[in-house]
């Protein structure tokens, strides 16, 4: 006959679900079990029995979903949606499972299986009735070893697990069983690497063609400066006031402007002092003009430039002009700074 659970020994776990037990047993490393597989038929109940443990092992291991409820007996489908699925076992980590000789007594019988990776060994036994000559799974036990029974999932009573043994001692065996699986699972991780043939050695690097590296000419040196040159003068630019232009805030100032230097004027500074009609003085501005594209005055040379300083007195009749300071086109200045 199949052992039963007392209520007495549920150790108040009733409200936790077998999915959630695997799962925080840290037993599964990614992997699920999916009822699956079709119940055996035969003769030889023995046989029969092994059929189905190994069709339900082999589903496990392959994910197949198909034909998950008829593997199980009438009370237990009833427990059971098209998308539950049982956590056993060790998942989609590859081990080698045997099923063991079933024992049984007329229509029920139980079975184990047992899985190894390295030096971890998982022991399951299975419940199972026979209905309408059909052997069905009714109940999943996880075995602490192979004599002692750890916990018990009866499926035709839903998805709650019992203890058979004390909860501390259960958990202790699992998180064993978890450590030398993982432990197993990276030492043949190690040897599949080990054991791949090492990459050819690449071939010898050819020697690089010679090269010929040019020494860089060295930069074209800069013409001298010639020197400024105004003669015996005391400014290089000589200014003179020819008029005001214009009115308002467009009033210029008109300046003869002559350059004595030998190099074309580019840019000049003037301050200007402005006079009434009786030479009273009303104020003083600066202004400068720079070349564009052409010189303002090319040397040697002279021409009228417009000075447009921002306030000119509206009383001014004429300007008194101060050279203040030049530059030319080669950058020499005067004064020089």
């Amino acid at each position: 006959m199949i052992e039963t659970v007392q209520p007495s020994r549920r150790h108040g776990i009733a409200c936790f679900s077998w999915l959630l037990f695997m799962v925080g047993a840290a037993l599964m490393v990614g992997g699920g079990f999916f009822l699956s597989s079709h119940a055996a038929e035969g003769t030889d109940d023995a046989a029969a029995v092994r059929k189905v443990v190994q069709q339900w092992v082999d589903a496990n291991k392959n994910q197949d979903i198909e034909g998950a409820r008829k593997l199980l007996t009438r009370a237990a489908q009833k427990n059971f949606k098209p998308d539950n699925r049982i956590n056993v076992g060790m998942g989609k980590i590859q081990t080698k499972t045997e099923v063991k000789d079933p024992q049984v007594e007329q229509d029920t019988a139980r079975c184990q299986t047992v899985e190894t990776l390295g030096k971890a060994h998982l022991f399951t036994e299975y419940s199972l009735k026979k209905e309408d000559g059909q052997w069905r799974i009714s109940a999943l036990c996880l075995m602490l070893n192979e004599k002692e029974r750890g916990v018990t999932l009866n499926l035709e009573q839903g998805l709650t697990p019992v203890f058979d043994a004390e909860p501390q001692k259960v958990q202790v065996f699992l998180a064993q069983l978890a450590g030398m699986a993982a432990q197993a699972k990276s030492a043949n991780s190690s040897q599949g690497k080990s054991s791949s043939p090492r990459p050819a050695a690449p071939p010898p690097a050819r020697p690089a063609a010679p090269t010929t590296v040019e020494t860089p000419k060295p930069p074209p040196a800069p013409e001298p400066v010639v020197p400024l040159d105004f003669g015996n003068r005391r400014r290089p630019v000589q200014l003179d006031f020819v008029e005001f232009t214009g009115s308002g805030s467009e009033k210029g100032v008109k300046v003869s402007a002559i350059n004595h230097a030998n190099k074309p004027l580019r840019k000049i500074t003037v301050k200007m002092y402005f006079l009434d009609a009786g030479s009273n003085p009303l104020g003083e501005k600066e202004s400068f003009l720079v070349a564009g594209e052409s010189p303002l005055v090319d040397k040697n040379s002279r021409a009228e430039l417009e000075f447009k300083p921002l306030v000119i007195p509206a009383d001014a009749r004429k300007a008194i002009l101060e050279l203040r300071e030049t530059q030319f086109t080669d950058g020499t200045r005067w004064p020089s700074p």
